[in-house]
């Protein structure tokens, strides 16, 4: 036995060695460079696509949507006139949502999905409804999450939740129904399941990966999506209502961002296909995962390790100036020059998501 496991290391050894010395050895080629590089200045008069606009600055099919609407500058004589930034969900803006929930003080996720899905808020009746049938759908199908997670855990919690979401393609008998109505059936029922698909995983990360306890818990029928991710993620399940409200907050601010982010765009390319929907899904979560979209969260606090260590008086501006410029001129952070946190395709003067996030931050 122990000839064997030692014989399998020394073969697993030589893989990585082989591994290692290909990359070094395409990354350290000239030509591998010249012959598989586009650099932006080599793209002006050519006519090629930036992201989802011609160099003229029109857009493609695949960015219209009347679900969401970003706006953040004004084009006057074809020029950008920079403005406070707006959102808005099948017309209504987010912070008359927001303060209708919190006048009521109630949670409103549920509320957001129901709208963005169906075109409409819903009515008392329908939202109660609908709060039971997500409280339902939270559950994930038998023995998912022994199999999928446990089984295979993975440090990286946006990696797992993607191959989650492929995997519900085998415990759906109508996954390959595309149907208006199974496809909005799918959407609602996977919004109910990702909190725990990413509770359990999280579980398992720190399981395995950080030595820690492991336990993991049933979502309940009687709370909220917001209240049921808490629940599920705390060893004894406690969280109090400002935390629940919180998170409610959150997801209802990011719950939509109009067509033409990277996640939803790759969600549209793979459905423009005829694939499956848990194929479009899965690919929208791996672009969301990148550092210049989603996983700039991870990013930020990455850079905020980095200032932490370098800035030695935090009330004088100039220091932290200093290292703000370091970043830019890649001399401090992770090299890309990048400000993560700061800057938006659309938005100019404001991000309205960040300006309420503000208010309950303090």
């Amino acid at each position: 036995m122990s000839y064997k496991v030692d014989r399998d290391l020394r073969r697993m050894l030589r893989h990585q060695d082989l591994i290692e010395s290909s990359l070094s050895f395409v990354s350290g080629s000239e030509d591998f460079i010249r012959e598989n590089d586009i650099f932006p200045s080599s793209q002006s008069g050519e006519g090629v696509m930036r992201g989802l606009r011609y160099p003229n600055g029109t857009g493609v099919v695949a960015g219209i949507t009347s679900i969401g609407d970003v706006d953040g500058y004004d084009l006057v004589d074809g020029k950008k006139v920079p403005q406070k930034g707006q959102l808005f969900y099948r017309g209504i803006s987010i912070q008359d949502l927001i303060s209708q929930c919190i006048a009521e003080d109630r949670f409103g996720f549920e509320e957001t999905v129901y709208l963005l899905l169906f075109g409409q808020l819903p009515t008392a009746s329908q939202l109660t409804e609908f709060q039971y049938l997500m409280a339902k759908w939270s559950q994930l199908p038998g023995y998912f999450s022994e199999d999928m997670i446990l089984r295979s855990p993975n440090k990286n919690i946006m990696n797992k939740l993607e191959s989650c979401i492929v995997a519900l393609h085998s415990h759906d008998g109508e996954a390959e129904n595309m149907t208006l109505e199974n496809e909005l059936f799918k959407s609602f029922r996977m919004v109910a399941r990702t909190p725990t698909i990413v509770a359990h995983s999280y579980a398992a990360k720190r399981h395995y990966f950080d030595g820690e306890s492991l336990y993991l818990h049933r979502p309940r029928t009687d709370m909220s999506v917001a209240q049921n991710f808490l629940y599920s993620l705390r060893e004894d399940t406690k969280f109090d209502d400002d935390e629940a409200k919180l998170l409610d907050l959150c997801m209802i601010l990011h719950a939509e961002h109009g067509g033409g982010n990277n996640s939803t765009f790759a969600c549209r390319v793979l459905t423009s296909s005829g694939t499956d929907f848990y194929s479009s899904i899965a690919a929208a979560v791996g672009a969301l995962k990148g550092f210049r979209h989603g996983g700039a969260n991870v990013k930020v606090v990455e850079m905020m390790q980095y200032l932490k260590r370098a800035v030695r008086d935090w009330t004088d501006d100039g220091q932290v100036k200093d290292q703000l410029v370091r970043i830019l001129r890649r001399q401090l952070g992770d090299g890309t020059g990048l400000i993560y946190g700061m800057g938006h395709a659309v938005y100019t003067l404001s991000d309205p998501r960040a300006e309420i996030l503000k208010q309950f931050s303090r």
